[in-house]
C-alpha cells in the first residue's frame, strides 16, 4: 500500500470506532428512558399515572427485555381480566423474565370486576418465583357479571346484597414459557375459598406493560 494510503486507513478506521462508541454511549443514555416511557404510556393508557425505573448495564439488553431491574410504582389505573375460565394468554411474564429484580406495586387499581386497594409483584434477584398479593373488592353483581351464567346467579345469591365483598390473594407465581402459573398460595371472597385468581391478575397486569 503507497505510504499517502496509510493515514486515510488509519483516519477512516478511528472515524469508525469513533462511531461505534458514539452508538453505544447513546444507547446507554437514551434506551432507559426510553423503555421507561414506553412502559408508562402502555401502563396509564386507560388513565391513571405511574413512574417507572429500568436499570440494566449494558443497556442495550433493554432491547431484547433483558435487564437488572424494573420498578413500578402505579396508581389509578385500569385493566380488563380474562374472561372467566379462560386460559390466560400467551407469554406475559416474557416482558419481566429477563430482569434479574423485579418490583412491582399498583393502588387503586381496577382489574374489572375487581377494584384493588393495593397489588404488588416481586421477584428477587436469584428467586425463581414471583410474589403476587393483592387486596381488593368486588361487589356481587359485578361477581356474578363477571362468572356469568347460572354459576354467576348462584355466586351473587350466596354473597348476597349490593355492598362490595373482600376479595384476597397471595400467591407464588412461576414464568411457564413466559405464561403465568401458579405454584402456591390461594384467593378468597367474603372468606370463601375460591382457588386461583393469580395468574389472571398477572396476566392482566402484565399485558399493560
Amino acid at each position: 500500500m503507497p505510504t499517502w494510503r496509510r493515514p486515510r486507513a488509519r483516519q477512516a478506521a478511528a472515524i469508525g470506532v469513533g462511531v461505534v462508541l458514539a452508538v453505544v454511549i447513546a444507547g446507554e443514555l437514551l434506551l432507559p428512558g426510553i423503555a421507561e416511557r414506553r412502559v408508562r404510556d402502555r401502563l396509564t393508557k386507560g388513565g391513571g399515572s405511574a413512574q417507572v425505573s429500568v436499570s440494566s448495564r449494558p443497556a442495550l439488553r433493554l432491547l431484547f427485555s433483558d435487564g437488572d431491574r424494573i420498578a413500578i410504582r402505579a396508581r389509578g389505573v385500569r385493566f380488563e381480566l380474562p374472561a372467566f375460565g379462560s386460559s390466560t394468554r400467551d407469554d406475559v411474564f416474557s416482558k419481566l423474565d429477563g430482569f434479574a429484580t423485579v418490583d412491582i406495586r399498583m393502588d387503586d387499581l381496577t382489574a374489572s370486576p375487581f377494584h384493588a386497594d393495593r397489588l404488588t409483584l416481586t421477584r428477587a434477584s436469584g428467586q425463581a418465583g414471583y410474589r403476587l398479593r393483592v387486596s381488593a373488592t368486588a361487589t356481587p353483581a359485578e361477581l356474578g357479571s363477571y362468572v356469568g351464567g347460572p354459576l354467576g346467579g348462584i355466586g351473587a345469591g350466596l354473597l348476597g346484597g349490593g355492598a362490595p365483598v373482600a376479595v384476597r390473594g397471595d400467591y407464588v407465581l412461576r414464568s411457564d414459557g413466559g405464561r403465568p402459573r401458579t405454584v402456591s398460595g390461594t384467593g378468597s371472597v367474603a372468606g370463601i375459598p375460591v382457588g386461583t385468581l393469580g395468574a389472571a391478575f398477572a396476566d392482566a397486569v402484565l399485558a399493560g406493560l
